[in-house]
């Protein structure tokens, strides 16, 4: 069993670790997608009213007050603090007010009316862009023709990868643990590991135990699992849940010998290797063959009958999914079950948007 000393730096690491591997890698607008046409080069002549408020003019600051103004916008309003602009420059251009500004080390210009009222970008190449829309229209319906038809059973085999500290990963077990208890035995359902951990021993030592769980005594499985998805807290849960402590240890240590996981932990000459060839993750084998019959790329993954799925995270999503692959589906298909999507890590908050992250 792991220490709670070692859990809490697994957890320093795990939130230390996400902060790079999980930085947005392009321009991310929350509550709008202007910023996401500017900045792609897909839009039109856009123009925003910066909405200042009665009695609020930028012409009293001039270029600069007006620049700063205008990047204070941008982040709070079009990025929605996702990511900061700076200000590089402010001008008066042709009668406007000419801002230059920097977001992740490319610099970008706005333009805003004299009254201070109207932000506006600069036009884009009609021509160009006509033939990036047609570009991407050939892929959407490269991708809708090549959607394969979803493989039917009388008895549907629903697995799901994970890593067991990957946030994303904790996101679709909260959203299938209510699928799984709502169709019980008329589906084969299962909990998988990802071939390679991202998150230290704390997370090997984790799916061994649940892979223990799910062998020795499954019945308590989905219930362990609810619990420790509250918080991560393996030895309260174990405790709450009334599993066989001694059975699970023998199977653990067992386990742990078969797929040689704390071995390979040891050395890191066995672990995957960066494009430096320096050792980043640890193995985990104890699914090696399956991850790579369905090409397990990372956390989370869905297959359904052999069959990686797409399906969205939430409840509802997933019900569809998976009933979609009924060659008849049960009565307990037509149940409404929550369509919010839940969110990412420990804790059972709803998010208010549908994450697509992965970890790997």
């Amino acid at each position: 069993m792991t220490t709670q000393k070692e859990k809490s730096e697994s957890k320093k690491e795990h939130k230390e670790g996400h902060k790079a591997e999980h930085k947005p890698k392009s321009l991310k607008i929350k509550k709008v997608t202007m910023w996401q046409a500017v900045s792609g080069g897909l839009a039109v002549l856009l123009i925003i009213s910066i909405a200042l408020g009665p009695g609020k003019s930028l012409l009293k600051g001039g270029a600069s007050g007006v620049g700063e103004e205008t990047v204070e916008f941008i982040t709070e309003v079009m990025m929605d603090n996702t990511q900061t602009a700076t200000l590089k420059n402010a001008t008066i251009q042709n009668d406007m007010y000419m801002v230059n500004f920097e977001v992740d080390g490319k610099v970008y210009p706005a333009y805003v009316s004299k009254d201070g009222n109207l932000l506006f970008f600069q036009a884009i190449d009609m021509p160009e862009a006509r033939a990036e829309v047609e570009r991407l229209k050939g892929l959407q319906d490269e991708t809708e023709t090549a959607a394969p038809e979803a493989v039917k059973s009388d008895k549907p085999k629903v697995e799901v990868f994970v890593m067991s500290h990957c946030p994303f990963g904790t996101q679709i077990e909260k959203g299938v643990i209510p699928v799984a208890e709502l169709l019980g035995d008329k589906i084969d359902f299962e909990i998988k590991f990802v071939y390679y951990a991202m998150h230290g021993k704390v997370e090997l030592d984790e799916q061994l135990l649940q892979y223990c769980v799910q062998k020795e005594q499954n019945g308590k499985y989905l219930d362990y699992l609810k619990c420790f998805l509250e918080d991560g807290d393996t030895e309260r849960c174990v405790s709450e849940v009334g599993l066989d402590k001694s059975k699970i240890d023998s199977c653990v240590s067992a386990a742990d010998e078969e797929f040689k996981v704390t071995e390979m932990f040891e050395d890191k000459s066995t672990w995957l290797k960066d494009s430096q060839g320096n050792p980043r993750f640890p193995l985990f084998n104890v699914d090696q063959e399956l991850n790579q019959q369905y090409e397990v790329k990372g956390s989370p993954q869905l297959v359904i009958n052999g069959q990686t799925s797409n399906a969205r995270r939430d409840s509802a999503s997933l019900l569809g999914a998976v009933c979609g692959s009924f060659n008849e589906a049960p009565a307990e298909c037509e149940t409404e079950l929550s369509a919010a999507n839940p969110s990412a890590g420990f804790g059972y908050e709803e998010s208010a948007s549908a994450a697509t992250g992965s970890c790997g």
